[in-house]
């Protein structure tokens, strides 16, 4: 998603290279509170703000779990206040899906039972949305959500077979 003064966000205005560990991870979190606060309402770019910052939070770490915890339901309500399921463009797919994946994905790093299938239901509902629209184009998302749901699989199998030993 294209924003405002994203790079502001993501690069060293001095030698132009990317952010990274603790600088990106604190950049995120400036860029959703200057989104939040100076765009109300230009909700593609709160979507984009709260991708960004729900994909370097640790669901292990308590402060970031509690925060992710409301990203994800901020991601939610803006799904449903934007009407994105109803007569949705390729692109508001595409959108729609990478939000369900990083749903999952954050749910991943929580680790508990209960944030695993959390996980699986959204990763789910994220490859079925892009394989109900038909657009072969997607199709790449579809393999990248279905690696992750492999890898959720496993975490959920895995765990079974540990508790049967």
């Amino acid at each position: 998603m294209d924003m405002l003064g994203e790079k502001i966000f993501e690069q060293c205005p001095n030698c132009k290279q990317s952010l990274q560990g603790d600088i990106y991870y604190d950049m995120t979190k400036a860029q959703l509170t200057f989104i939040e606060r100076e765009f109300k309402g230009v909700d593609d770019w709160h979507l984009g703000a709260l991708m960004k910052r729900i994909m370097v939070l640790d669901g292990k770490k308590d402060a970031d779990r509690i925060e992710g915890e409301e990203i994800c339901a901020k991601m939610l309500k803006l799904i449903d206040d934007m009407n994105m399921k109803k007569n949705c463009l390729p692109s508001d797919i595409m959108v729609l899906a990478s939000i369900y994946q990083g749903i999952g994905k954050f749910n991943v790093t929580v680790g508990t039972k209960r944030s695993v299938q959390k996980a699986m239901h959204y990763l789910k509902q994220g490859r079925d949305i892009v394989e109900a629209s038909g657009d072969r184009e997607l199709l790449s998302l579809v393999d990248s959500i279905e690696n992750t749901i492999a890898l959720v699989e496993e975490m959920i199998t895995g765990a079974c077979s540990q508790n049967r030993a």
